[in-house]
């Protein structure tokens, strides 16, 4: 009652409970607003709760309700945030210390303030021998021991996201907090105890951020020397890049990299928001919707040769080959590893372009009416987001149906209890391509890993790729945009590298070949390290 009667008389500025019992009380049920009215409240909530749960009870939804720094209310948090175990794992150095955070988490963190934290956990030891838990002889060895492994934990990239670091998957955690916005106040997702299931794989998520980091750092170092096919490297903009995965069953995001590294300074999710034009990697669209028709074939012979097309007003429009290379008459399914242009041109304009349209809509997610309807689209002029690339991709290895990415299973309560289901999608998902035309478009994509002349056959063997896929490089005018998108029977990936400001072009020869394909590469064989690979 202390705090109360001083409160009230205002003598001084208003104070707060000291007993643990009203500090449960303040943080379960009043604001952090500093009034007479609150410390009364609070005051009375205290008694009920003294009334109604023992000590033992009390002491254990304080610590389940304490705020710990960083991000993380409840003990359990806490344990795994800071130490990467769960409460019940905890030793005695370990406990103290977060014991010694509660009254101060900001100003005693052991990750901010070391200097702090370690005579806040001293005391909360010597209370512990005070109390005849812990003989005086230990406190000296519990100490030494403890901040000799945080200080070598405390150096891994992964500890803390909120000291702009990233923690394990920073890319999927700030997504999810975005998207759970949407439906929950910031109060409530942070003290609220909820529990988000997602479709995300953590073994998925770390591979791909091992992969594209790699690649990326490679590609920002200036001092790097030309890479494996004598490009140069390294560039006074940062190039950077995004890698998403979905299970091309059901859509479901396995995988979300947006972009070097999350931090205060660069929070654009890339994979999810950023919007690129395609490349060549919209091509098997057009070889597909071909195959649909059933008047052609891998083995269909078309004139690969310089083409002009009128674009009306008098104005001429001559699109080339990767190298200005043609090759006459050639098979489409050759045409498509080797990404020939002209062929692709020449086969949209055999198509009905609205069917190619509607297709690439089904698949991508993307308005028919945001698409360029003109033959401009059988080289990737198209704008997409990755997460879109990744998921109409997926249409190959699902028989031909579109499949929508999704990633939120059920949101639970403290106890357990669901609150909302996710967003999975029910039954079987819209019709783009046959079986039949899906799986001539996966055939032919095979080769342009597999295949001496196909645009990825010498990334493949560089990384020595093994796994059963299919997939299309894409690069844009003046290497602006990289890409490499591929399926195999669990996965459907994509890769995107470029700059943010895409009037900003990479290095000459910078294609998707040789910088996005390594990256996807990478990640799949990672990812079958654990798991049996499988054919289609």
């Amino acid at each position: 009652m202390r705090a109360v009667v001083v409160t009230l008389s205002r003598a001084r500025r208003p104070q707060g409970g000291s007993t643990l019992t009203q500090q449960l009380a303040k943080q379960m049920f009043t604001t952090r607003k500093r009034t007479a009215g609150r410390k009364i409240f609070e005051y009375f909530c205290a008694r009920k709760l003294e009334e109604k749960f023992t000590k033992d009870q009390i002491l254990m939804m304080y610590l389940n309700f304490s705020y710990f720094g960083h991000g993380t209310f409840g003990v359990e948090s806490a344990a795994r945030y800071y130490f990467n175990k769960p409460a019940s794992a905890l030793d005695v150095g370990e406990a103290a210390m977060l014991v010694g955070i509660i009254p101060s988490p900001n100003k005693y963190s052991p990750l901010d303030s070391p200097e702090l934290a370690r005579p806040r956990q001293r005391t909360v030891l010597r209370r512990m021998v005070k109390d005849g838990y812990l003989p005086e002889s230990a406190v000296e060895r519990v100490e030494s021991e403890f901040w000799e492994r945080f200080e070598k934990r405390a150096r891994i990239p992964e500890v803390s996201f909120w000291r702009t670091r990233v923690n394990e998957a920073p890319y999927v955690v700030e997504h999810v907090r975005r998207q759970m916005l949407r439906t929950y106040t910031k109060e409530r997702l942070l003290r609220g105890g909820l529990t988000i299931r997602t479709t995300f794989d953590l073994d998925a998520q770390k591979a791909a951020q091992r992969a594209l980091r790699e690649r990326l750092a490679k590609e920002n170092d200036p001092e790097a020397k030309p890479d494996e096919d004598g490009e140069p490297a390294g560039k006074a903009a940062p190039v950077e890049g995004a890698l998403v995965a979905v299970d091309p069953k059901n859509g479901a995001l396995l995988a979300l990299v947006g972009g070097t590294g999350f931090s205060f300074q660069n929070q654009l999710d890339r994979a999810m928001d950023g919007r690129r034009l395609m490349g060549s990697s919209v091509k098997p669209f057009v070889w597909a919707q071909a195959y649909e028709t059933g008047k052609f074939l891998p083995s269909t012979k078309m004139l690969d040769e310089p083409v002009t097309y009128s674009i009306g007003q008098g104005r001429k429009w001559s699109p080339h080959n990767y190298g200005n290379k043609y090759f006459g008459d050639v098979a489409l399914d050759f045409a498509l590893w080797k990404s020939l242009n002209s062929v692709a041109i020449k086969l949209l304009k055999e198509l009905d372009l609205d069917d190619v349209l509607e297709a690439l809509s089904k698949a991508t997610g993307v308005p028919v009416q945001r698409l360029p309807r003109n033959l401009s689209l059988a080289l990737g002029t198209a704008d997409v987001a990755p997460v879109q690339v990744a998921a109409a991709y997926a249409v190959f290895a699902n028989g031909g149906r579109a499949v929508k990415p999704w990633w939120l299973r059920r949101v639970e309560d403290r106890e357990g209890k669901t609150l909302s289901e996710g967003d999975a999608p029910g039954g079987e998902g819209e019709v783009v391509f046959s079986t039949v035309a899906a799986r001539l478009a996966l055939d032919t994509m095979r080769g342009v890993i597999t295949q001496p002349e196909g645009t990825a056959y010498a990334s493949a063997r560089r990384v020595g790729f093994g796994v059963p896929a299919a997939g299309k490089t894409g690069t844009t005018n003046d290497y602006r945009d990289a890409w490499f998108a591929g399926v195999t029977a669990d996965v459907s990936a994509v890769v995107w590298i470029g700059h943010d400001d895409m009037r900003v072009a990479m290095s000459p020869g910078k294609a998707g070949g040789s910088i996005a394909a390594p990256v996807w590469m990478s990640f799949v064989k990672e990812l079958y390290l654990t798991r049996p690979s499988r054919e289609f």
